[in-house]
This record gives structure tokens, sequence and C-alpha cells, in this order.
């Protein structure tokens, strides 16, 4: 035992965690991607894995991460002048982390269906290569998707009577419905 107590220039200091790539260091992500995959699938998605699992721990997204934390979205409802606007607001983080999100397909991946029964195994795997901070942003989103009281609220809505791209063929009706 050190008989000089600690100072914040002497004594004890915890060493910071050292916090590795996710898809080497998660033995549990491991071992279910091995008991639902078939190697050849493990081997065609594992440098994907192991690539991201590295991008997520450099300091650029760790700054991101870090940034969205302490800037969480919010509404603003009217703008200096009363006029409503209704906005999300979100920092700049929170939006470098939503565009990586999208180029790296983590909600794509599962859609795209180029594994077919195994895409949606890839797209959580991929999802579990992040650090648990980063993971934490995309908890709180997905916690207003699927809340009951606070949710935000997405949706595709047909605005015209054919409609356009892969729905060119259904149009909208509503029969006129007499009421007695």
């Amino acid at each position: 035992m050190d008989p000089n107590p600690s100072s914040s220039t002497a004594g004890f200091f915890q060493a910071p965690p050292q916090v590795e790539n996710q898809y080497y260091e998660d033995i549990a992500l491991r071992r279910a991607l091995a008991f639902y995959l078939p190697s050849t699938i493990q081997s065609s998605i594992a440098p994907d894995l192991s690539r991201f699992g590295q991008k997520v721990l450099t300091r650029r997204v760790l700054n991101w991460t870090a940034d969205a934390e302490k800037h969480l979205p919010f509404l603003r409802t009217w703008d200096a002048w009363g006029t409503r606007k209704d906005e999300l607001v979100t920092s700049s983080g929170w939006r470098n982390l939503q565009d990586m999100g999208i180029a790296e397909g983590m909600v794509a991946i599962a859609y795209e269906n180029k594994l077919a029964e195994h895409s949606r195994l890839y797209q959580f795997a991929k999802s579990a290569s992040l650090p648990m901070q980063t993971r934490r942003v995309l908890e709180a989103a997905y916690g207003r998707l699927i809340s009951r009281d606070e949710a935000w609220t997405s949706g595709q809505w047909m605005t015209e009577r054919a409609g356009g791209s892969n729905v060119s063929g259904i149009e909208t009706q509503q029969p006129i419905i007499p009421t007695t």
C-alpha cells in the first residue's frame, strides 16, 4: 500500500478502457454467426464486418457519437416569428452517423436480400459491431420509433391516383358508401 495519498498529479490513475473491434471481441456474436450461418456466408460477410468494426472505432466516428449524445435531436415547433415549423433539429454528429449508417446499409442490408434468409442476421451482426455508445444513440432513435406514447412516425403515402415507381399498377379508389 502506497503511504502517499492520491492527488490530481500523483497516486493511482485508472487506465481508460481499450475498446476493440467488436466483430472479433464479442464472443457471443461470433458464436451466433457460426451457429446460424453457413461457413460460405460467414466468410463472405467477415471482411465487411471486420472493416466496419474498425471504422466505428476511428476518432472521427467516436467524435460524431459524442456530439450526437451531447446534442440530442429535438423538435423546433415555432420559428422566431411565431410561424409553425415542426422541424427536427439534429447535430452534425447525428447527421454524420445517419449518413454513415445509410452508406453502410444498416437498414438496406435486410431489404436488399442478397443473402436470402441470412440477410437479417447479417444486418444484426453489423449493428452488433458498433461500440456501445454508438449503439445507444441508435437505440434511443429506435425507442422513439416503437414507442406507444411519444413516438416518431414515418411512412410512405401515395399522392397520385396511379402510384409511381414499383406501384404503378395500383390505383387508389374509395367508393361512396351512402349513410342510412
